[in-house]
Protein backbone atom coordinates (compact mmCIF):
# COMPACT_ATOMS: atom_id res chain seq x y z
CA UNK A 1 0.00 0.00 0.00
CA UNK A 2 1.42 3.05 -0.75
CA UNK A 3 -0.46 6.84 0.25
CA UNK A 4 1.18 10.07 -0.98
CA UNK A 5 -0.08 13.62 -0.23
CA UNK A 6 0.33 16.43 -2.34
CA UNK A 7 0.24 19.43 0.01
CA UNK A 8 0.82 22.48 1.03
CA UNK A 9 2.34 21.63 4.98
CA UNK A 10 0.41 24.91 6.72
CA UNK A 11 -2.76 24.23 4.81
CA UNK A 12 -5.59 23.47 7.04
CA UNK A 13 -7.33 21.22 4.93
CA UNK A 14 -4.15 19.02 4.27
CA UNK A 15 -3.12 19.01 7.72
CA UNK A 16 -6.96 17.62 8.29
CA UNK A 17 -6.04 14.49 6.26
CA UNK A 18 -2.25 14.22 7.88
CA UNK A 19 -4.35 13.59 11.07
CA UNK A 20 -6.76 11.16 9.93
CA UNK A 21 -4.28 9.06 8.49
CA UNK A 22 -2.32 9.44 11.51
CA UNK A 23 -5.74 8.22 13.68
CA UNK A 24 -5.80 5.58 11.05
CA UNK A 25 -2.04 4.52 11.79
CA UNK A 26 -1.56 4.52 8.06
CA UNK A 27 2.38 5.07 6.43
CA UNK A 28 1.93 7.95 4.36
CA UNK A 29 4.60 10.26 2.33
CA UNK A 30 4.29 14.06 1.81
CA UNK A 31 5.44 15.91 -1.46
CA UNK A 32 5.26 19.85 -0.59
CA UNK A 33 4.54 21.75 -3.53
CA UNK A 34 4.83 25.29 -4.14
CA UNK A 35 1.35 27.04 -3.84
CA UNK A 36 2.42 29.24 -6.98
CA UNK A 37 3.72 26.36 -9.57
CA UNK A 38 2.00 23.69 -8.91
CA UNK A 39 2.35 20.32 -10.27
CA UNK A 40 0.30 18.78 -12.99
CA UNK A 41 -1.44 16.08 -10.59
CA UNK A 42 -2.80 18.97 -8.83
CA UNK A 43 -3.72 21.27 -11.70
CA UNK A 44 -5.38 17.97 -13.32
CA UNK A 45 -7.43 16.98 -10.13
CA UNK A 46 -9.10 20.50 -9.09
CA UNK A 47 -5.90 22.75 -8.91
CA UNK A 48 -6.49 22.62 -5.09
CA UNK A 49 -4.56 20.67 -2.15
CA UNK A 50 -4.30 18.18 -0.46
CA UNK A 51 -4.30 15.48 -3.33
CA UNK A 52 -4.07 11.82 -1.93
CA UNK A 53 -2.90 8.94 -4.23
CA UNK A 54 -3.47 5.68 -3.12
CA UNK A 55 -2.01 2.77 -5.56
CA UNK A 56 -2.28 4.89 -8.64
CA UNK A 57 -5.78 6.01 -7.67
CA UNK A 58 -6.71 10.19 -7.60
CA UNK A 59 -8.55 11.29 -4.96
CA UNK A 60 -8.54 15.58 -4.74
CA UNK A 61 -10.48 17.30 -2.14
CA UNK A 62 -10.31 17.13 1.83
CA UNK A 63 -13.73 16.25 2.38
CA UNK A 64 -13.45 13.51 -0.78
CA UNK A 65 -10.45 11.84 1.26
CA UNK A 66 -11.90 12.20 4.65
CA UNK A 67 -15.02 9.79 2.80
CA UNK A 68 -12.73 7.42 1.18
CA UNK A 69 -10.19 6.50 3.97
CA UNK A 70 -13.43 6.06 6.13
CA UNK A 71 -14.74 3.49 3.89
CA UNK A 72 -11.71 2.08 2.32
CA UNK A 73 -9.78 1.79 5.94
CA UNK A 74 -12.46 1.60 8.19
CA UNK A 75 -11.12 -2.01 9.87
CA UNK A 76 -7.99 0.24 10.81
CA UNK A 77 -10.28 2.21 13.05
CA UNK A 78 -11.98 -1.04 14.91
CA UNK A 79 -9.03 -2.81 15.89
Amino acid sequence: MTLTIYQIPNCPFCKKVRRKLDELKLEYETIDIDPISRPDIVMENSGTVPVLIDDGKIIPDSTRILEYLGKKYKHYEEE
